[in-house]
């Protein structure tokens, strides 16, 4: 819920963000750095669970089928 209340103010100020140039933006690829990660440790000192089952819960959410076998099984 923290996270929830703290969108708003997220989405407009961006502070602390890092300034990316046209090379470092294109070297990004959120699917492969998405796929790197583990989830073994659900970094449930950041309360990351709650907000997996949120997203795995929503019956709105509309996940790409190429993202599909990226998203853990179980939580």
């Amino acid at each position: 819920m923290k996270f929830v209340r703290m969108l708003p103010a997220l989405r407009t100020g961006g502070g602390g963000q890092p300034i990316l140039d046209k090379k470092s933006v294109a070297a990004l690829d959120a699917k492969a750095i998405f796929e790197s990660m583990k989830f073994d440790d659900l970094w449930e000192d950041a309360e990351m669970v709650e907000v997996l089952q949120y997203l795995k819960g929503n019956s709105g959410l509309e996940i790409p089928e190429e993202w599909k076998n990226v998203l853990p099984t179980k939580l």
